[in-house]
């Protein structure tokens, strides 16, 4: 869970501050490598999750954490 919402608030704190300083561009090298780091957290979170699922007995905090890492999914999937 950790490790999808503090990528999650890196990438979107780091892609506002650019914003308001007008050098935001989702095409350049930058953003294609923020890019690349986030989809590599959100599919690390989402395979913990499933191997949280399996090894734990609180199947909840599992199933917590896979929300959470789906959502990231959805979040990278819409750009």
């Amino acid at each position: 869970m950790t490790l999808s919402v503090s990528s999650m608030a890196l990438v979107y704190s780091t892609i506002q501050y650019l914003y308001r300083m007008g050098r935001w561009n989702p095409d350049s090298e930058f953003g294609h490598h923020l890019q690349m780091y986030f989809a590599l957290a959100i599919l690390t979170s989402f395979g913990l999750a499933v191997a949280g699922m399996i090894r734990d007995r609180q199947l909840w905090l599992g199933i917590i954490a896979l929300v959470i890492s789906f959502l990231g999914l959805l979040s990278l999937a819409a750009g």
